[in-house]
């Protein structure tokens, strides 16, 4: 079974480009993609993706950059569909009720040794009783 995987990094690897391809290789390699492909962070010289969120499962994934103006980076959200499943139909058991069947109950419950109960100290024995 797969489990999904979500890697939330804020990281200043953009500033060396070598460590970009080395960065992306080893997630491709760990089954890891990117999901932010914009820059996360604008400065007046520089664009740089610094935030990223890498998954393993895409599926039904919606990221957005939104920009801030109380951080020197964008807010990255992340936003999945998910498809519940439905559940399945409970049997439900019931006894009707009926005038026959509470004359049963009632010869039932007067033919039982209620001393047994009525004297245990043991609650598992008198609970396995009702069994």
């Amino acid at each position: 079974m797969l489990h999904m995987t979500f890697l939330v990094i804020s990281t200043s690897i953009s500033l060396i480009a070598s460590f970009v391809k080395i960065f992306f290789e080893n997630s491709l390699c760990n089954g890891l993609l990117p999901i932010i492909t914009r820059p996360t962070r604008i400065t007046e010289s520089t664009s740089l993706l610094i935030d990223n969120i890498l998954t393993n499962d895409p599926t039904n994934t919606q990221c957005y950059i939104m920009p801030s103006t109380i951080s020197d980076h964008f807010h990255v959200i992340l936003s999945r569909s998910t498809i519940r499943q439905k559940s399945k139909t409970l049997e439900s058991l019931y006894r009707p009720i009926s005038d026959e069947n509470i004359e049963c109950l009632k010869e039932q419950l007067s033919n039982f040794n209620w001393n047994t109960i009525l004297s245990s100290n043991d609650p598992y024995y008198v609970s396995d009783q009702f069994l």
